[in-house]
C-alpha cells in the first residue's frame, strides 16, 4: 500500500511540475493564433480600395484597347503584407484614386489564382501571365499602353502613395515620351 501511495504521490508530483509547461504552450498557442490573425489583417479585397474599379486581364485590356487609356497593371496575393500595405495607404488615397479613375485602366491580379485569363487567343492562368511580365515578389506593378506593350519596367515591391502620384502624372502627362522618370520626379519636387 505503502509503495501505491508512493507512487501516485510521484505521478502528482511529477504532473504537477508538467502544468506550468502546459499553461506556457495553451498560453503561447493562443497568442500566436490571435497575433496571426490580426497580422492578416485587413485582407486584400475590393473593400480596402473601394474608390478604385479593378478589372479583370482580359475585361481591362478590352477597356484600355476601347479607351486608348493606360494601364496599371497590378499583381498582388492575399497572404502578402505589403500587398495589403500598398492597397490600404496608396490606393485608398483619394488622390491615387482620383488619378487611376480618371486616366488609368486599373487592372489586379492574383497570380495565385486558379483564374484562365485568355492572352493574345491563347488560355493562361494567372501565374503564367505573371512570369511573362517578369514578377518575381509581390507587390509588384507595370504600366502598360492600351495596347499592352510596357511603358516602365516591372516594379517590385511596395509604392508609397507620394511615389505612385509621380508616377502616375508621370505616364498620364505622357512625359516617358520626353525625360526620364526620375528627371520628371526632381521638376515636381
Amino acid at each position: 500500500m505503502a509503495n501505491i501511495s508512493k507512487r501516485i504521490h510521484e505521478e502528482e508530483k511529477m504532473n504537477h511540475s508538467r502544468r506550468p509547461g502546459r499553461i506556457w504552450v495553451w498560453a503561447a498557442t493562443i497568442a500566436l493564433t490571435i497575433g496571426l490573425l490580426s497580422w492578416g489583417l485587413p485582407a486584400c479585397s475590393a473593400k480596402t480600395t473601394e474608390g478604385v474599379k479593378w478589372y479583370g486581364y482580359e475585361e481591362g485590356m478590352k477597356k484600355a484597347r476601347e479607351s486608348n487609356r493606360p494601364i496599371l497593371l497590378y499583381f498582388y496575393t492575399d497572404w502578402c503584407t505589403w500587398c495589403k500595405k500598398m492597397e490600404r495607404d496608396t490606393f485608398s488615397n483619394p488622390q491615387i484614386q482620383e488619378l487611376l479613375t480618371q486616366g488609368f485602366i486599373p487592372i489586379r491580379i492574383n497570380p495565385e489564382s486558379k483564374e484562365k485569363i485568355r492572352v493574345d487567343g491563347k488560355e493562361v492562368n494567372a501565374a503564367d501571365l505573371a512570369r511573362n511580365f517578369g514578377v518575381r515578389g509581390f507587390p509588384a506593378s507595370i504600366f502598360l499602353e492600351s495596347d499592352g506593350s510596357p511603358i516602365s519596367p516591372l516594379l517590385p515591391g511596395y509604392i508609397d502613395p507620394d511615389s505612385m502620384g509621380k508616377m502616375l502624372a508621370y505616364v498620364h502627362e505622357k512625359a516617358y515620351q520626353k525625360m526620364t522618370f526620375d528627371e520628371f520626379a526632381r521638376q515636381r519636387s
